[in-house]
C-alpha cells in the first residue's frame, strides 16, 4: 500500500520543488526510524517500508498492505467508524506477549512508541477473532527523546501505557459484549500493572 505523509494541513501533493524536498526529508526520517526499530529487534514492523514515487515527483512510502485483498482490516485509535464488531479475541494473551517484547526492545533502544503507531489486524467480518496480529506501523510520532530528557528514564513505563491504551481503544470501540470486553480490559490492566516498574 502507498502511505503519503502530510505535507501541511489538508495537503499531501507537492506543488513545488520545496514541497518535494520537505516530503523527501520527512519520508527519509520515517524510513530511518523504521530501520532503527528493526535493528533494535522489534518483530512486529511492516515487512516493506521504503521510498517510492520519486520519479513521478510525488514521493511516498511503500508499506506492507495488511488488508490481504480486503480479507482483513486494520483497527486503531482512528477506526471507530468502520463498523467492525468483535465478539472475542482468542489469542489475546499471545498478543500481549508480543507487545511486551517489542515494548521492551523499543524502550531499550531509546524509542517512544505512541498509541497511534499500533495497527491491530483482524478479519474484515469481525466476529470471533482466532488470530489477531498487530504491527507498529505508523512511525509519524515515534521518537527518541534527547539525552538528559526526563522521558528517557521512563520510556518503558510510558511505552507500556501507550500500548495498553492502543489495545484498550480497540476493545472499547469494537467489542459489543460488555462483559467480555470488560474481562479482557481487566486482563489488559493486570498485564500492564504486573510489568509496570515499581517506583
Amino acid at each position: 500500500m502507498l502511505r503519503r505523509l502530510r505535507l501541511k494541513q489538508g495537503e499531501n501533493t507537492p506543488k513545488s520543488e520545496d514541497d518535494e524536498e520537505v516530503l523527501l526529508r520527512n519520508i527519509t526520517l520515517q524510513i530511518k526510524k523504521y530501520q532503527d526499530l528493526k535493528a533494535a529487534g522489534l518483530k512486529h514492523l511492516p515487512t516493506t517500508y521504503q521510498l517510492g514515487g520519486v520519479e513521478e515527483k510525488d514521493p511516498y512510502i511503500v508499506m506492507t498492505d495488511y488488508t490481504e485483498n480486503d480479507e482483513k482490516i486494520v483497527l486503531s485509535n482512528n477506526s471507530v467508524g468502520n463498523g467492525v464488531a468483535i465478539e472475542n479475541i482468542e489469542n489475546f494473551d499471545e498478543v500481549l506477549r508480543g507487545i511486551q517484547v517489542d515494548v521492551q526492545k523499543a524502550s531499550t533502544a531509546g524509542f517512544f512508541i505512541p498509541l497511534d503507531a499500533y495497527f491491530f489486524i483482524v478479519p474484515s467480518s469481525g466476529g470471533v477473532v482466532k488470530d489477531m496480529s498487530f504491527a507498529i506501523a505508523d512511525m509519524d510520532e515515534c521518537m527518541r527523546p534527547e539525552e538528559g530528557s526526563q522521558l528517557k528514564n521512563k520510556l518503558f513505563a510510558l511505552n507500556l501505557e501507550q500500548a495498553r491504551g492502543a489495545l484498550l481503544v480497540v476493545l472499547i470501540n469494537h467489542m459489543q459484549d460488555f462483559a467480555l470486553s470488560n474481562a479482557l480490559h481487566q486482563k489488559l490492566n493486570a498485564w500492564a500493572t504486573a510489568l509496570r516498574p515499581k517506583v
